[in-house]
């Protein structure tokens, strides 16, 4: 389900995903939008790969669906460079 929010930093309205029942990475304390749950993470500065996708979460803006994919996809990344690495140490 989505519903709309107003982001407790800046007042702008944006829609959250509430995928069940509100989970504490999304409960309502916590309602900052995409750019504010960024500009957090990363104090102002230059925001790192994984920041993007964290500041999506943190402000509801991924659906679990989008999270379960995403999870998956890192994890196949992760598995391939360990067997990279392993195919390197063969030569």
């Amino acid at each position: 389900m989505i519903i709309k929010t107003e982001c407790k930093d800046c007042g702008k309205t944006y829609h959250k995903n509430i995928d069940g029942a509100e989970r504490s990475d999304r409960d309502s304390s916590r309602d900052s939008c995409y750019a504010c749950a960024l500009d957090s993470l990363t104090n102002g500065c230059c925001p790192e790969e994984g920041d993007f996708n964290s500041a999506s979460i943190i402000s509801g803006e991924m659906s679990d669906r989008e999270q379960r994919e995403l999870r998956r996809e890192l994890e196949k990344v992760d598995w391939a460079a360990c067997h990279a690495d392993d195919e390197e140490d063969d030569y």
